[in-house]
């Protein structure tokens, strides 16, 4: 009777992990579908891909090496949120 017990249990398991990639799959019709048809939709995405940005928006360009939070010599540092 385990052993019928753990087959359900995979079944289970596996209609789950359908059904999550079904809603993957509705997602990505969905974007291809704006992607397609919505001109906003694909002028942020060639922007993103090319890495430009509107008129009007500010760039900043950061020169130098960027630092990492883990080079202090305080052990504190490295927990900090860099963001």
């Amino acid at each position: 009777m385990s052993a019928l017990t753990e087959k359900r249990r995979q079944i289970r398991m596996l209609e789950e992990e359908n059904a999550n990639l079904l809603r993957d799959i509705e997602a990505k019709k969905q974007r291809i579908e704006r992607l397609k048809n919505d001109p906003k939709t694909q002028e942020l995405e060639i922007e993103k891909r090319l890495g430009r940005i509107h008129s009007g928006d500010t760039q900043f360009k950061i020169s130098g090496q960027p630092s990492s939070p883990f080079s202090g010599s305080n052990s504190s540092d490295s927990t900090k949120d860099w963001r």
